[in-house]
Parts: C-alpha cells; structure tokens; sequence
C-alpha cells in the first residue's frame, strides 16, 4: 500500500474513486486499484458521501473548508508587519524591535522576527 499522501490531497484519486463507485465496485477493489488501504478509502467514502453517491468534487470542496478552518491563523498578522516597518523606517535595528516586542509581547519569541521578516518581506 501507498503511504505517501493522504486520499485527500490527490483529486485524480478522488475522481477515479467517484468513477469506480458509480460502476458499482466495492470499497476493498478501489483500494486495492488506487493502491491504498481499504480502511482509509471506507473512511472517505462514509465521510464524503452518501449511500448511493460520491461525488469527488463536494468531496474536495468539503476537505478545503474543513481544512481552511483547522489551520491556526499564524503569528504574523498586518499589525506585526507595520510595527516592524515603521521602526525599520526609524532607523531601529530588529535586535531593538525584537528587545521591544519582547517586552510587550506575552510569552518569548511568539511572532516572526524581524530578520526573518527583512528576508521575506524586502528581498
């Protein structure tokens, strides 16, 4: 069996399942054709289907929306960016914003630094 991506992650597997479902094959054969193992295919089958259907395009709309919403939305955010910009403008070096976010910020190194940020955001 294949481990390298989940099911979820190839919409050609997702269609060849939706197209071997329709032709009425069972969920241990598609495994076995799309080289994965028959618990996970059960699993995407139940999940993102009915009992007749799978339809492998709500199936990948379903996985983007539930993935979009288990993401964190990250420590770097519009704020940080132009707190760092305007110090750089003023000259201040990212130890001294760093030195200054840490004394404002809770809890240490919580956010993107500001080298990182000269390297990302200016190059």
């Amino acid at each position: 069996m294949s481990h390298e991506l989940p099911l979820s992650y190839h919409k050609r597997e997702r269609n060849q399942l939706e197209l071997l479902h329709q032709l009425g094959w069972f969920a241990r054969a598609i495994a076995r054709k799309l080289g994965r193992h028959h618990s996970s295919l059960s699993r995407e089958l139940k999940r993102q289907g009915t009992e007749e259907s799978y339809c492998a395009n709500r199936a990948q709309t379903s996985y983007i929306t539930k993935r979009a919403r288990c993401k964190p939305s990250g420590k770097w955010n519009a704020e940080r960016q132009r707190y760092i910009t305007m110090k750089l403008a003023e000259t201040w070096s990212p130890e001294q914003i760093e030195g200054r976010m840490n004394a404002t910020v809770e809890g240490r190194h919580n956010y993107i630094k500001p080298y990182q940020y000269l390297r990302c955001f200016t190059s």
